[in-house]
């Protein structure tokens, strides 16, 4: 090595190298792709983590401030999109992104969306318990909006069958999913209104959270909100839960459920009237044996038990009584001639 050559202490390197960098605006603001690795949430509210491809790797750290506005829990193994600036960290002498955003790369951004509307619409109180509307417990009409011969359709359709087919169901079919989701949803939960029904019930199969997003979009949460008739969702499967269920009356696991909720068992209906048909039977049973053994006891102990002889016997005091009146009658008869012939002295 020449003596000429100028020899850099390890700061100063480092420093030029932090000068070279924070002098390229484009550092100020990098958006990098990659996977998670090496994740830690230090308890100061700080994430430390490295960025990795298939090929490279770059430590990044994201100070509490920024870290608490992640909508997701992140973890080893996530595919992110980072937002951030790229800086030399002159202790350790290496180049590290101090991230301002990180958002799940694909349906992750999904998920943020999610939060954020639900974030919003939670905000507005459309959630809140007063807002939801209560069941009829022996409904008569029934609305089911769902996808053409789907399997939430027939699920739904044998569930109001076996549990109450005394109500009338009206299938309002949908399309659930892609672009025209959205408006054939609110147009049918418009259609159920106008039709003055006594309940709806909303219902789709499982899928992935882009399948199920019709149900997140704000005007099939306005609709919902607006409807003066209750409304019953059963979306996807038990784990899967979107705006929708949120906001309606009742949000069940499956479209099975949602038609179990919005209905009384035809079976346990018969077996209450039943038992109040066989418990009104020993009533009345009960009451006209008192009332039988009342009338028996009344017969034996009284002059029912042979009312010809009774009224014979009633018939003899009356003669009694009415030879007694005649006799009294002469005798007022003889005093009153007796007193008229004093008067006549």
């Amino acid at each position: 090595m020449s003596r000429k050559q100028n020899v850099l202490t390890v700061s100063e390197f480092v420093g030029s190298l932090k000068l070279l960098i924070d002098s390229y605006p484009s550092f100020k603001n990098v958006a990098i792709i990659g996977e998670l690795s090496n994740f830690t949430a230090h308890h100061s509210g700080h994430f430390y983590f490295t960025l990795k491809d298939d090929k490279s790797r770059i430590s990044c750290v994201m100070f509490r401030s920024k870290a608490s506005s992640v909508l997701f829990k992140p973890k080893n193994g996530d595919k992110v999109i980072v937002v951030g600036s790229a800086e030399v960290f002159e202790s350790a002498g290496t180049v590290q992104i101090y991230a301002s955003r990180m958002n799940l790369d694909g349906l992750g951004d999904l998920y943020v969306q999610f939060e954020a509307l639900k974030k919003d619409y939670q905000d507005k109180g459309y959630f809140k318990p007063e807002h939801k509307k209560a069941f009829p417990a022996y409904p008569t009409s029934i609305g089911v909006i769902v996808g053409d011969n789907s399997a939430a359709y027939h699920d739904i359709s044998r569930t109001l069958m076996e549990r109450w087919p005394l109500a009338k169901r009206v299938d309002l079919l949908a399309y659930v999913q892609g672009e025209s989701a959205v408006p054939s949803i609110v147009e049918r939960l418009h259609e159920a209104n106008s039709m003055n029904l006594d309940c709806i019930i909303l219902g789709r199969g499982g899928g992935s959270i882009e399948d199920l997003w019709a149900f997140n979009s704000p005007e099939v949460i306005e609709a919902i909100y607006s409807s003066k008739i209750p409304i019953a969702t059963g979306i996807g499967h038990e784990s899967d839960t979107t705006l929708a269920d949120f906001v309606s009356d009742y949000r069940a696991a499956t479209p099975t459920a949602a038609a179990v909720h919005v209905t009384p068992n035809q079976y346990e209906i018969s077996e209450v009237l039943r038992n109040y048909k066989n418990k009104y039977y020993s009533l009345l049973r009960n009451k006209i044996l008192n009332q039988k053994s009342m009338y028996q006891s009344l017969v034996q102990n009284s002059n029912l038990r042979n009312p010809e002889e009774y009224i014979e016997k009633k018939s003899q005091k009356l003669d009694y009584l009415q030879n007694r009146i005649l006799n009294q009658s002469k005798q007022f008869e003889a005093i009153h001639k007796e007193l008229l012939r004093y008067d006549l002295r």
